[in-house]
């Protein structure tokens, strides 16, 4: 099957039913989701036959096969702080929720003063257009927030109930208001997988169930915060991108690391992570990076409200906790989420390359591919390296968050 994946990529590429290279790849594709289902049809009779023959002779087996096949819980029940273990919603709400201080206030405070001069010398408006293509497109079988307004309710409610959103959505951006339930959602922590204490609060990733309404009206948004910039993000980060991937940001440090060991030089390569990274994101850094970005006041202006008293609350046990109020973190779950974290992080990544002391081939600058979060150093001595580590930790400092 893979082989003739490959010759349909290189020979013609597109969904073809006249191609025949296209239908052997198709073909290829059943015969093989056909054999795959017939061998685990095999292994589930074999199981049921093993288990059956040995249950009176073996019980401490069939058991080891029972216990390997339950489904175990990815949601979180309980957390560990400081030596409690903690299971109600409240207290793991409490945990969840980052240290709160920041010291970029006054900046933020300076800003919002210009951008209210500002605001109304802008003028901003959604098409009717982008809001049709926006619903068309939204996929079906996606959870709802709290609201319990499904896509579905919105992508065959009709031409009138388009008509209604659009209107709604031009009168926010007019007067400059979210409603108070956009700012809300509900938090599900998942369980990242493998050996990671389930008790501990960094083995979990918590994803925020946002009101759909919501997300149609943040796509709006990112289509705008694109439409600003078509040359973000710095070209060494590929995560969000299209036609891009952690592939792509593996090659580009394989690549960079034989070239200069063909020429017999030293290769320095430092890894780093941010913690939470996007759980956090200071929503004050977060405003300073968005004026810096370069959107227009109005624009601001509504981001600022949609970050202001901000509210969560997290589902665990069949109960949910009390609202909290957050002050960092972009919500996984988010529309705005991707977005938002490049423009936060981009300027670090335009520092690693203005510094001119990482890694080079001829003269393109490869001194540090980004994934998203995951940030590669690569220099050719460890003082370049440790210049450019200074650099991140003076970052991180500046910006509130830590690797």
């Amino acid at each position: 099957m893979r082989l003739n994946r490959i010759e349909w990529l290189n020979n013609c590429n597109f969904h073809d039913i006249k191609c025949d290279v296209f239908n052997h790849y198709k073909q290829a594709k059943r015969d093989f989701r056909d054999a795959q289902r017939s061998a685990i049809d095999e292994y589930e009779s074999f199981i049921a036959h093993k288990i059956e023959n040995d249950i009176d002779v073996d019980q401490k087996s069939v058991w080891i096969i029972l216990n390997k096949r339950k489904h175990k819980p990815h949601t979180c029940a309980a957390l560990k702080k400081d030596g409690t273990l903690f299971t109600d919603s409240n207290d793991l709400m409490s945990i969840c929720e980052p240290d709160r201080e920041t010291n970029l206030s006054d900046r933020v405070s300076a800003i919002r003063e210009i951008n209210r001069t500002l605001n109304e010398e802008d003028d901003v408006q959604f098409s009717y257009s982008d809001v049709i293509h926006i619903c068309s497109h939204l996929k079906n079988n996606k959870a709802c927030g709290h609201d319990r307004i499904a896509y579905e309710h919105i992508k065959y409610g009709g031409k009138l109930l388009l008509k209604h959103l659009h209107h709604l959505f031009n009168m926010i951006i007019q007067y400059g208001y979210i409603p108070g339930e956009w700012r809300k959602s509900i938090i599900f922590l998942l369980f990242k997988g493998g050996n990671k204490p389930r008790t501990d609060n960094n083995s979990y990733r918590g994803i925020s169930l946002v009101p759909s309404i919501a997300k149609i009206f943040e796509k709006l948004l990112e289509n705008e915060l694109t439409k600003l910039r078509p040359d973000f993000p710095n070209h060494q980060q590929v995560a969000y991108q299209k036609q891009l991937s952690s592939m792509n940001a593996s090659y580009n440090l394989q690549e960079v690391t034989f070239h200069h060991i063909e020429k017999s030089r030293l290769v320095n390569i430092v890894l780093l992570d941010s913690t939470k990274a996007f759980d956090t994101v200071p929503h004050d850094g977060l405003r300073i990076k968005l004026y810096e970005y370069g959107i227009s006041a109005k624009l601001w202006c509504l981001l600022d409200k949609m970050y202001y008293d901000l509210m969560s609350a997290v589902f665990s046990g069949g109960k949910l906790s009390n609202w909290l109020k957050l002050h960092r973190g972009v919500r996984q779950g988010s529309i705005l989420l991707a977005k938002l974290y490049l423009i936060f992080i981009n300027d670090l990544i335009e520092k690693l390359e203005s510094c001119q002391q990482g890694a080079f081939i001829h003269d393109l600058n490869a001194s540090s591919p980004v994934q998203a979060d995951d940030i590669s150093i690569i220099a050719t001595d460890r003082q370049s390296s440790q210049v450019m580590i200074n650099i991140c930790e003076d970052y991180s400092i500046r910006w509130s968050f830590a690797f």
